[in-house]
Order: structure tokens, then sequence, then C-alpha cells
């Protein structure tokens, strides 16, 4: 699949680019690309495209911490 670095042309099942991760996230993409390049979103690359997988991505979403509120607290 080849494709251009800031296309959406890539479709892998259970995979995002950064700019697919970012319309799920409601962000811009290149701080979806700061969150990577921060280790704060888990990705890997392919053909210098970064793919982030579905349940690393829910993972920051789960954890991420909206502005003005608490951290998000866990329960065991």
């Amino acid at each position: 699949m080849a494709t251009n670095r800031r296309t959406k042309a890539v479709k892998l099942p259970g995979m995002y680019t950064c700019e697919q991760a970012a319309v799920e996230l409601r962000m811009n993409a290149d701080t979806i690309r700061r969150y990577v390049h921060r280790g704060l979103i888990k990705a890997g690359v392919l053909s210098g495209i970064y793919l982030i997988a579905e349940k690393d991505l829910a993972e920051f979403r789960d954890n991420r911490r909206e502005p003005g509120r608490p951290p998000h607290k866990k329960t065991a």
C-alpha cells in the first residue's frame, strides 16, 4: 500500500495513522505526532508513517487528563 505521508489512504485493521487518531481524539495530527515522539502514545513506523494500535490509542484516551480536571484515579 503505497501512500503519501500526509494522506489518509492507509487502512490497516486495528491500526490508526496520526491523522486517523487525531480524528478519533478530536486533536490535531501534529499534536499526536508530538505525543508519539515524547512516548505518550505507543506507535510503530511503516514506510515512514506512524501506526498506532487500536489498544494503544484506547489506553491513551482512557488515561488522558482533560484540561482543568483532576487526574483519573484508578481503583483496584
